[in-house]
């Protein structure tokens, strides 16, 4: 892969781990993995952030105190988004005590497949609210709303409650990011651009495992929206497997005990 879009593609990296499995010292593992990615290529970009469940948050902070990577977390009762409103909300609280750059919010899709769409804003902008200066990541699971039309609703509404970012799934449906819903997505982000002039955030997340899969998704969201989105502010790729593949095949990183 040729190294500016190995870089670019770095730069767009959430590097994820969101485990039932996760223990501080698994977590520890991809603290070192950043660490020395920072150490043994002063050439590339860093991720732009490592997402881990909240308990991990402080823990994270420290381990990569002096690296620009921002720490975000989930919140909204990941995966499902299924708690009362009251309760998910509770747990954006809990993330910002925490001390989480980012919170990825999982929307409530049932409110959109019941056609309750005051309800879904509602609480989105709550979600708003409670996140404050931080970047609030909306969680659609397109592959569960499955067609454009309520995918597209779902997106506008997160936009008008104030979401930085669409992002499309929690990685643990049978369907991810799909070309199909990022273009979806990517169409709803340039339209509001088009008409308000604000820009809003994407981020394919799942099921993006090869280069290949990236650089389609990079590809329509470019296409779509414009290059002004080929940057880590408006533009994330929820993965953690790819970080092995973007680098050089003589980095260390290939040869150490580290996992991806």
């Amino acid at each position: 892969m040729k190294k500016p879009e190995a870089s670019l593609i770095l730069s767009l990296l959430d590097y994820t781990t969101l485990q039932g499995t996760d223990t501080h010292p698994t977590v520890e593992q991809h603290i070192r993995i950043l660490r020395r990615l920072a150490e043994t290529h002063p050439d590339l970009p860093l991720p732009k952030a490592v997402c881990v469940f909240p308990v991990f948050v402080p823990y994270v902070r420290e381990g990569l105190k002096g690296l620009p990577v921002k720490i975000a977390t989930v919140a909204g009762d990941f995966p499902l988004g299924q708690l009362p409103a009251a309760l998910k909300l509770e747990q954006v609280r809990y993330a910002v005590d925490q001390g989480a750059d980012e919170v990825d919010f999982v929307a409530s899709r049932r409110l959109i497949l019941e056609g309750r769409n005051e309800l879904f804003l509602e609480e989105i902008q709550q979600a708003r609210d409670m996140c404050r200066h931080r970047t609030l990541k909306v969680i659609l699971e397109t592959g569960e709303l499955k067609d454009v039309v309520l995918i597209k609703r779902a997106a506008n509404l997160a936009i008008r409650a104030g979401a930085d970012f669409l992002k499309t799934s929690t990685g643990r449906a049978q369907i991810h990011a799909t070309p199909e819903s990022v273009k979806a997505l990517s169409e709803v982000v340039r339209d509001h651009f088009l008409a308000t002039g604000r820009k809003v955030g994407l981020k394919p997340s799942g099921g993006i495992r090869t280069l290949a899969d990236a650089q389609n998704l990079v590809a329509i969201v470019r296409d779509t929206c414009g290059r002004d989105w080929l940057q880590p502010d408006l533009l994330r790729l929820g993965a953690s497997a790819l970080l092995k593949a973007l680098l050089p095949e003589h980095s260390p990183l290939h040869s150490g005990t580290e996992t991806y």
